[in-house]
């Protein structure tokens, strides 16, 4: 199973995502699990979704850059600055909504930096953490 950043209206999530048929998936949100068929209604429809969400080659930068999906307090750091981490390995726990939630690197690398402390409050789209 993945993990993917999706937004649903204006908030943030941490999904779960595992492919088990051609178009259908199953999908997990704070615990809540859903089937989900997703089709693609034309090619326009398909190239104008990937103009839209493609990165530009400016912003390539942004894949190390950690940042916080929702507003909440950092509760733990799982890693220390310097450490190896693989994509999709928790690096920090943050508490949002009353419910624990692990924040992953987006990319296999070395943590470089760790914005954060225990016990800090962070809003959305803050930096947490660095991974090169």
């Amino acid at each position: 199973m993945k993990k993917f950043r999706i937004k649903i209206g204006d908030k943030d999530f941490i999904a779960e995502i595992e492919r088990i048929g051609k178009e259908k998936f199953k999908v997990i949100i704070n615990d809540r699990e859903m089937l989900v068929e997703i089709s693609e209604l034309s090619t326009s429809f398909a190239e104008d979704k990937i103009e839209k969400y493609h990165v530009k080659k400016d912003d390539r930068d942004e894949d190390k850059v950690v940042k916080a999906m929702l507003p909440g307090t950092v509760v733990k750091i799982l890693l220390k600055e310097g450490d190896k981490v693989n994509a999709g390995q928790p690096i920090l726990i943050l508490e949002a909504m009353k419910m624990e939630n692990e924040i992953v690197s987006p990319k296999s690398g070395i943590l470089k930096e760790i914005k954060v402390k225990e016990g800090q409050k962070v809003e959305t789209n803050d930096i947490l953490a660095i991974v090169e």
